[in-house]
């Protein structure tokens, strides 16, 4: 079994791996206890044990990842990095977060849409907090917007992310375009860059 984020050193943390696992591969709607449990070699009484139900433990991998989309952003604060790598590192690791389980990302921007967020649920890179991280560092690389035109810049952005992601596989049959293979990441947030680089 895989170790999608967190180190399964306890039975929970195995049921969780488990769970991001089946969300990966086939998506939320093919999550069920059996299936945890298979896949984290338990019985379906220690899934309900440690979690009560299908729908927590969905919830509580669902927080998982939106830790990883929210360590994403450690990097724009690591000084020792030239400012553009960070911003560059910063972009391809969150676009990489939502590409790993795009179910999930699509399930926050329905959520969106339908104005059923709550705090944790956030597209993140809209939040205040992060869009100064953001501006600090085009201020570091001599880049100077103001704040209306960054976050216009930064809509963008989250749009091109979500695009692809909302797309899937018909976003290849579409525009011969394979985000799956890092080539075309790499040059995809290369193109983000030089979009927020402009004055």
């Amino acid at each position: 079994m895989n170790n999608y984020f967190i180190d399964a050193a306890s039975t929970r943390d195995k049921i969780l791996n488990a769970t991001l696992g089946i969300m990966a591969k086939e998506g939320f709607q093919s999550i069920t206890i059996k299936k945890i449990a298979d896949s984290a070699d338990v019985n379906i009484a220690a899934v309900n044990y440690h979690f009560g139900s299908k729908t927590n433990v969905i919830n509580e991998a669902v927080k998982v990842l939106n830790g990883k989309r929210t360590r994403c952003f450690e990097v724009l604060e690591q000084k020792e990095i030239p400012p553009l790598e960070r911003l560059k590192r910063f972009l391809y690791g969150y676009l990489e977060s939502a590409l790993e389980h795009p179910d999930v990302f699509k399930s926050f921007i329905h959520s969106a849409i339908n104005n059923h967020l709550d705090s944790s649920h956030n597209i993140i890179l809209l939040k205040e907090k992060n869009v100064e991280k953001i501006k600090a560092i085009l201020n570091e690389g001599g880049i100077h917007l103001d704040d209306d035109v960054l976050m216009m810049k930064l809509v963008q952005i989250v749009g091109c992310m979500q695009l692809p992601i909302l797309l899937g596989e018909n976003m290849e049959q579409m525009s011969g375009i394979n985000f799956n293979e890092d080539a075309v990441r790499n040059k995809y947030v290369d193109l983000m860059i030089q979009t927020l680089l402009k004055e």
